[in-house]
């Protein structure tokens, strides 16, 4: 895929505070990146260095090739969708839509006719003529991001646009997204700190904690590849157990031996991570089952969670779609590991 946009060693504080640790990182174009983490981690000072609200104090932001990092916002191709939308209350959304154009000098039938795509574009014919008051906040959503592409911009930048919205509206306009990116050709760049939202929408997936990138890949490698504990527990539900190595492809996690699908040494102290659908929980002990204890169990959606605990004292999680699951906490049961679902983990947070 073409590089579309390059930071190199992007470094930000903000007094003796580190917002964003020396980042480097390259998008492609065409392509949905989403850069995902908690509260605080960096994603929205690294938004804004590249829209050029705010200027890296080392690094550079490259474009198609062309050093950017000290030029002003208006002299960059890239707009910026903001989660309270700053939409103009007192703008139809045709005027919104049309905003920036009309402020370049564009001739009116050319806005008209650009508007007219947009519009259909984001699905809103027939709304332009309401006003933002008269929306829903799905449908100002989608004005905010036809104004934003609609002068054709090389990135369009989202700043967590969906944090005001309810759990069903922001699965629905997830897809809208995507497929507004896909038609449109743009690269979009996404800040959430919502891991579904990321997993559901990008080509490419950023984990960021405390001003760094942790880890990136597709959403799948990163989901099925964690690169240490703390991608483990923010991308889905994890158990992180720790065993030891017994040569070849054997660990030991509290006194089973499981084989798996890379390679130890005698003695060696191992992080592994499993997610939770490939923890089988039986009520009756079968071949190579770990006994534990029922901690908890808790209906979820389809599925039930057991939460137990092994008999070295570490807990684990697993599911199970039957529902009927007729085990009380407290009781005994054995817990079943596939060693083809084991990953290794690189170590404590980052």
């Amino acid at each position: 895929m073409e590089e579309i946009l390059r930071l190199e060693n992007i470094k930000k504080s903000y007094g003796s505070v580190i917002a964003l640790d020396g980042v480097s990182i390259s998008a492609g174009k065409g392509e949905f990146v989403s850069f995902l983490g908690p509260s605080g981690c960096g994603k929205t000072t690294m938004l804004r260095i590249i829209a050029g609200l705010s200027r890296a104090d080392e690094g550079h932001v490259i474009l198609e090739g062309r050093d950017i990092t000290k030029l002003p916002p208006e002299k960059r191709a890239v707009n910026t969708v903001f989660q309270n939308y700053a939409l103009f209350p007192h703008m139809t959304v045709e005027a919104n839509i049309g905003y920036g154009l009309r402020v370049s000098g564009v001739k009116k039938a050319e806005i008209k006719e650009k508007t007219a795509r947009m519009l259909e574009l984001v699905r809103l014919d027939g709304v332009e003529r309401k006003y933002p008051s008269q929306l829903s906040g799905g449908q100002k959503q989608r004005v905010a991001i036809a104004r934003g592409l609609i002068n054709s911009p090389k990135i369009l930048l989202l700043d967590e646009p969906m944090g005001a919205l309810d759990l069903q509206l922001r699965r629905h306009l997830g897809e809208e997204i995507k497929r507004i990116q896909k038609e449109s050709g743009t690269t979009f760049i996404y800040i959430t700190h919502d891991r579904d939202e990321a997993m559901n929408m990008s080509d490419k997936m950023v984990v960021m904690k405390d001003g760094r990138f942790v880890q990136e890949g597709t959403p799948q490698s990163i989901y099925d590849s964690p690169a240490n504990v703390f991608v483990a527990g923010f991308i889905g539900l994890s158990n992180i157990l720790h065993g030891s190595g017994l040569s070849g492809n054997r660990i030991s996690i509290s006194g089973r031996t499981i084989n798996v699908g890379f390679e130890t040494s005698e003695n060696e102290s191992i992080d592994i991570c499993v997610r939770s659908e490939h923890v089988l929980v039986a009520s009756a002990e079968t071949e190579g089952g770990f006994p534990a204890v029922l901690r908890s169990k808790s209906y979820s959606g389809g599925f039930l969670r057991l939460s137990c605990v092994l008999e070295n004292g570490e807990e684990i999680t697993g599911v199970r779609e039957d529902k009927c699951f007729d085990i009380s906490p407290g009781e005994r049961v054995f817990v079943h590991i596939s060693g083809a679902h084991c990953t290794r983990l690189g170590g404590q947070a980052v």
